[in-house]
């Protein structure tokens, strides 16, 4: 299992989780929310993480207290997901089938090779198609 963040120029961090584990509020805000933010700082010295939304869904995870308070210390913000909806994230239209297409019915010799194999198929989407899941719906 790999959590993938990403916005308008591309994938930001892919974090993996190890296996036997299970996600939970301590793995994503210790181990994803860092990365998370590091990433869009180094992106964007001048501005940080000012202006940045993460889009969370209803998990457990992303909802917990030890989660919003992260959040709320680092300067984010939540855009949230619709309750009981969870056929409108756009990640499960785009970019996972992508994603899911190219990996289906391959074998992997070790977590490396799937994670290798996980970069090559992001990297190859190209910046223009990130910022087309963002226009979805939006009027131009």
């Amino acid at each position: 299992m790999y959590a993938i963040f990403f916005n308008t120029t591309g994938v930001k961090t892919v974090v993996p989780l190890e296996p036997g584990k299970t996600i939970n509020s301590t793995w994503y805000t210790e181990s994803c929310l860092p990365l998370v933010t590091k990433a869009i700082n180094l992106q964007r010295p001048d501005t940080g993480l000012r202006g940045t939304f993460l889009h969370h869904v209803n998990a457990n995870s992303h909802t917990s207290k030890m989660t919003r308070q992260f959040i709320e210390e680092s300067g984010l913000h939540i855009l949230l997901h619709l309750p009981y909806s969870p056929d409108l994230a756009p990640c499960h239209f785009w970019p996972f089938p992508r994603i899911t297409k190219y990996l289906k019915g391959r074998n992997f010799s070790s977590n490396s090779e799937l994670e290798g194999a996980l970069r090559k198929v992001i990297g190859d989407i190209n910046e223009k198609e990130f910022q087309g899941l963002f226009k979805l719906g939006l009027n131009e």
